[in-house]
């Protein structure tokens, strides 16, 4: 914090931090049936520290971890007091987040081929393999039911940035009254870093466009004897929600790179709203 003058102060922040996974997506274990082209399927979903779990992620390569999520934060603003009545800040920041946590999409394990040298025989006698019955005989109860797992995994990078802006001016009109005027307005854009093969288009346009860019809140407060008004004014711009969309786009080198389509459904596109409040309050004595 660096006060250069009376009315103008400068701010700037650093931080590192983490975020570790949850009990329960450390942990989970669930399946579910569903419907998959008419037909009932189950569905499991592993933590990757079971005996299950490490020996699925070994089949596919082992490509699967969980750990902490890092983040690095940065922020730097100024806050003016233009004149006794009216004081304005501004801010940006910036916060990258590394090794995000994901849940995979579903992964195919009926039909995978059983590594050699696993005590599992009704499953290698299987001509095609299937990995699920030999889970099942590895000691995993009702594994052989599976047609499909999932685990949480770090899978995706994000950066996020802003602006934030707030203003406010007391103003003071004699027998009128006395009241507050409130600006606030927000810029926030999320960037979608790299996303792995597991993180599915739709999760990495809902990243970057779910939430409007761009929201504010004006309000103004106003005082005069027992009476009290304030009239606010919401705003925020365009999102996208991705739904159960498709997109032609072919993958970025970095699992993003997805353009967005309003038309023909393949994305849902809002336009932005503005919402409006008003109240009047009177204080009849001290009880009421």
């Amino acid at each position: 914090l660096y006060r250069a003058s009376d009315s103008t102060v400068f701010r700037s922040t650093y931080s590192t931090g983490f975020h570790a996974p949850t009990t329960g997506q450390a942990n989970v274990t669930n399946v579910t049936t569903q419907a998959v082209g008419g037909v009932l399927v189950d569905q499991g979903t592993l933590p990757l520290s079971s005996a299950a779990g490490q020996f699925v992620n070994e089949q596919l390569g082992g490509r699967f971890t969980l750990g902490p999520e890092d983040a690095t934060n940065f922020s730097a603003g100024v806050v003016w007091d233009v004149t006794p009545d009216i004081n304005i800040s501004v801010d940006y920041f910036n916060i990258e987040l590394k090794d995000r946590i994901s849940q995979t999409g579903t992964i195919n394990i009926a039909g995978l081929p059983v590594p050699a040298g696993q005590n599992c025989p009704g499953a290698i006698a299987n001509p095609v393999g299937n990995l699920a019955t030999c889970l099942q005989e590895l000691g995993v109860p009702g594994a052989a039911d599976l047609s499909s797992v999932s685990f949480y995994t770090n899978d995706f990078e994000t950066t996020t940035t802003g602006i934030d802006l707030v203003g406010t001016w007391d103003v003071d009109l004699g027998d009128m009254g006395n009241g507050t005027f409130v600006a606030a307005w927000n810029w926030t854009e999320t960037e979608v870093d790299s996303a792995g093969s597991e993180v599915s288009r739709n999760r990495v346009v809902d990243l970057e466009n779910f939430n409007p860019a761009n929201r504010g809140v004006f309000t103004y407060n106003h005082f005069v004897g027992d009476f009290r008004f304030l009239a606010r004014m919401r705003t925020y711009d365009d999102w996208v929600s991705s739904d159960f969309s498709g997109d032609p786009t072919p993958r970025g080198p970095n699992g993003t790179g997805y353009s967005i389509t309003c038309a023909g459904f393949v994305d849902d596109c809002y336009d932005g709203e503005n919402i409006f409040d008003v109240e009047a309050a009177y204080t009849w004595n001290d009880n009421y």
